[in-house]
Parts: C-alpha cells; structure tokens; sequence
C-alpha cells in the first residue's frame, strides 16, 4: 500500500484535553438542564458515537440541541486552553511532512475551538494541507459529521489522494466507522482515556507507528 496521505481527528488522537474539565463542563450543562448523568454515561457523552450520545441524552430527557448550546456557550477557548495541550507524540506529524506525507485534519469540532487547537499544533511546528470541520460556531452543519464519510471525502479531494492512498487515524468509534465508509485505513489510537471498543482495523498506541506503516 502506497500511503500519499494521512488524515488525523484532533481531540483525543492529536491534542488532549484534561478529562476532569470535560467532565465538570458535561455535568455543568446536565445541571442547568435538570439532569445529574451517571460517570458512564459522561463518558459516552464525550468519547461515544454520534448516536449513541444523542440516544442517551434523549432517554435522560435532554434535548441534544440544548446541551450542545450550552457546551459551546461554557467551553471558551478561554477555558479549555487551561486544560489543553498536544499529545507528546505529535512530532511524527513533521517527520510525515519531511517525507512529503500530505497532512489533514477531520473534525466535528466546533470551527473556533478547532482553529484553536490548529493554532496550538502550528506552534510546534506542525502545518496541514487540508482542514475539514464539521461544525461552524452556531452549530449549523458545514459538512456532515463522523460517522458519515462526507469529511474524509472531501479532505481527500482537497489533499488530492484516492481513498486507497490514505489512512485516517482516530480515537473513537466515529472515526472508525467513517474512515471505512470513506474506503480508507481505519487506525484507532489507543490512548488509553477510554474502553469503548471500536472495531477498528489497525490498532496503535503511539502515533510513531505510522513511521512503521510508510517505510
């Protein structure tokens, strides 16, 4: 397999954010909502498949457009930069670029909360050649999210690489399922935050390993 490029989800897989502010933040939004959420379900909330989040919010009786409303209004880039920092492992992304990997990001970030986390992998170093958010700052939709292919489509159209080209690295059940309806190699990085199992068909613990798949 000829690899031209390499596509990355930002929170989880490329920057980390301190689980016990996400949590404070979940159980702050459930609170004005009139909910108190189990330690389970916050954790489905955050690192759980778009279905999944959205099925348990509606079964505690929460509006999932209410609750992202409230995230957004609560998670300022104010906030979340106290509690945000890259993985130490993100030096790879350079050494890809040096061997003329074509670098992307898809997310379903919140666009200022993901040009923010951009900004903060630029300053070490680290530029990319194609951007996909799928979430403009009111919430409306730019591109369908994970787990629909939509994003992955079009950040290979803009990186220029067929699907057989590429590998899509995640941390999460989304990313999974839509790097394999986009006809991409579906890796899953293990950083050990969570024990949802994804199904995905490479398995890594260090973004290292992708030094390994290319050579």
């Amino acid at each position: 397999m000829t690899i031209k490029a390499v596509i990355f989800d930002l929170d989880g897989t490329l920057v980390h954010t301190k689980p016990e502010y996400l949590e404070q933040l979940i159980r702050r939004c459930c609170a004005d909502l009139g909910i108190k959420p189990t330690k389970e379900s916050i954790e489905k909330i955050w690192f759980g498949n778009l279905s999944e989040k959205e099925k348990i919010m509606t079964d505690g009786g929460i509006n999932p457009e209410h609750f992202w409303r409230k995230f957004v209004e609560y998670d300022t880039i104010e906030e979340r930069t106290k509690h945000l920092e890259p993985y130490g492992d993100c030096w790879v992304l350079r050494k890809l670029a040096e061997k003329g990997i074509k670098l992307g990001i898809v997310t379903n970030a919140v666009f200022h909360m993901a040009e923010h986390e951009v900004d903060i992998l630029r300053s070490h170093g680290i530029e990319f050649d194609a951007i996909v958010v799928a979430f403009n700052r009111d919430l409306s939709v730019k591109v369908k999210p994970k787990p629909h292919p939509e994003g992955i489509n079009e950040c290979l159209r803009m990186l220029g690489a067929k699907s057989n080209e590429a590998v899509f690295v995640g941390n999460g059940p989304d990313d999974t399922e839509a790097a394999k309806a986009a006809g991409v190699l579906d890796v899953n990085i293990e950083r050990g935050e969570h024990l949802i199992d994804v199904g995905a068909t490479v398995s890594i613990k260090s973004l290292e390993e992708i030094l390994g798949m290319i050579e």
